[in-house]
Formats: structure tokens, C-alpha cells, sequence
């Protein structure tokens, strides 16, 4: 017992003892320089080095270019940049295809066209809508209001739409297949108002409607006038409700008059415009 407490005190007493080491001049054995040490001093000067060096090291790696070169770290980084740009791309995909069917759709308002796509099933078959007749409705021209009456009263309702014009209703909403609006004779050269608030999406010739232009509204509501003389606006612009648009006029195939044929869109679907604006 003794032996063993004895070996344990040498061995601290050979770390903590000092030594004294000396720099000799080779030439004439003179002392230079000498230093007072202990294995313990030379133990934790060695650790302090170790670690400095091992901080130095670490900092280089995770704080300068040089982590690149560590195996599998730009693997991990390349697949965090591959996710992010497969979920942008993913983004710009779907903004696309919105705004394609936006398109498609807006292109059908313009020739006239109601939106089936709609009105069919994954299959491809038409809907039959409960209360519509089968013998005489077209299911091309089915409107909104015979899908969601409630919903349409309840948004379209709750609007004010400025009369485009002041006249008379020469041909009324479906008073003929395909026709999504309704026809107001007024006095040449009359201007055409905003109904509301809007962007133009569409100032332009066509053959069966003449001078055209059509504007997008809040809450997805689009509006459509026909026939005019001259268009006042350009695709782009932003107009006020109640602000000259055109002039009226008697362009296009289909127009055998001077008249304003009027289409109110509301969420790909011709509503009857007479319902929601006083035209007297």
C-alpha cells in the first residue's frame, strides 16, 4: 500500500519539477540563454498549440471556400440548391398554366365562344345540370347563373356597374344561340363608358365583332364591348369606372347597326347584364 502511494507521489513530483535548460554557445560552451520547465509547462504549452491549431483549421473550413472541398459537403449543398429550383420551376410551371387557361379563355370570350371545358366531367361528358332541359338547352350556352344562382346574386349584386351606355335593348341576353350579351342601340358617335374599374386586356380588330375591347375587373369579372367605331384605350391601360372606352359604332361582320353589343363575364361564365345594370 505504502509502495503504490509512494509511486504516485514520485510521478507527480517528476511533472511538476522543474528542470532548467540551457542554450550553450557551441564555440565556447557559454550559457546563451536558459529556461526553467516542468514536463506539466511543456504538456499544456503542447495542448494550448494543439488546440489554436485545431480552431485555425475548423474556422478555415466552415467560414472561407475551402468547406467545398470537403467530401459530401457540396453534395448536400447542391441538393439544398436542386430542391429551391425544382420548387421555383415548379411555381413558374403552374403561373404558366394559369395563365394559359386565363388565355384560352379570354380568347372564347373574344370570338364569342362560351368556356366548356367547365361543363365536363374527367371523362370528357357533358353535365347535366338539374332544372336546365335537355331538349332545349345548348349545354355550350349554359350560363352562371344556372350553375351557382345564389353565388352570382350574391357578388355581382352587391356591385355597382355605370351604364356604358343609355338606349334601348335591341337583343336581349340568349335571345338567339351564342349570344352572351345583350345589344343597346344608342345615337352615333355616343361614348363608351367603363362599367367599373379595370385593366384592358384586349383593344383590337376582329372580323365578326369590328373593334373590340375587352377588360378584366376584381373579382373575376370581365367585361366585353363590340361593334365600337374607335377604341379609345390600348391593352394595358388602367380605367376608372364610368371612363370613355370607345365610341360607338357599326364594325365587324355580325353588326347591322350602329349598336354596342355588351358581355359581362364572371368566372369563365356569360351573366345577364341586364340583371345588374339599369341600361334607362
Amino acid at each position: 500500500m505504502n509502495d503504490n502511494f509512494d509511486n504516485t507521489t514520485d510521478k507527480k513530483r517528476s511533472i511538476t519539477e522543474k528542470y532548467r535548460l540551457a542554450v550553450i554557445d557551441e564555440e565556447n560552451l557559454s550559457e546563451v540563454r536558459s529556461f526553467r520547465v516542468s514536463l506539466l509547462n511543456i504538456y499544456i504549452w503542447i495542448s494550448t498549440i494543439l488546440l489554436l491549431l485545431g480552431i485555425g483549421i475548423i474556422s478555415i473550413i466552415f467560414f472561407t471556400p475551402v468547406k467545398r472541398m470537403v467530401p459530401g459537403y457540396a453534395d448536400v449543398e447542391q441538393n439544398r440548391q436542386y430542391l429551391t429550383l425544382k420548387d421555383r420551376v415548379a411555381e413558374i410551371e403552374e403561373a404558366l398554366e394559369v395563365q394559359q387557361l386565363y388565355n384560352e379563355s379570354l380568347k372564347k370570350i373574344i370570338q364569342g365562344e362560351d368556356n366548356k371545358n367547365v361543363l365536363t366531367d374527367s371523362k370528357g361528358e357533358i353535365i347535366k345540370l338539374p332544372g336546365i332541359n335537355d331538349a332545349e338547352a345548348d349545354p355550350a350556352i349554359i350560363s352562371a347563373e344556372d350553375i351557382d344562382n345564389t353565388r352570382i346574386t350574391k357578388v355581382l349584386g352587391s356591385l355597382f356597374f355605370v351604364p356604358p351606355v343609355t338606349g334601348t335593348i335591341s337583343s336581349g341576353f340568349l335571345d338567339v344561340k351564342s349570344h352572351y350579351g345583350v345589344d343597346i342601340l344608342a345615337a352615333r358617335n355616343t361614348p363608351i363608358k367603363s362599367i367599373m374599374s379595370g385593366v384592358v386586356v384586349f383593344s383590337d380588330w376582329t372580323m365578326e365583332a369590328g373593334n373590340t375591347m375587352v377588360i378584366q375587373h376584381d373579382n373575376n369579372i370581365v367585361s366585353v364591348y363590340k361593334h365600337n367605331s374607335e377604341l379609345l384605350k390600348k391593352s394595358g391601360d388602367l380605367v376608372q369606372s364610368g371612363e370613355a372606352i370607345a365610341i360607338i359604332g357599326n364594325t365587324g361582320t355580325l353588326s347591322d347597326g350602329p349598336h354596342l353589343h355588351l358581355e359581362l363575364w364572371y368566372d369563365g361564365y356569360p351573366v345577364d347584364p341586364e340583371k345588374y345594370i339599369n341600361f334607362n
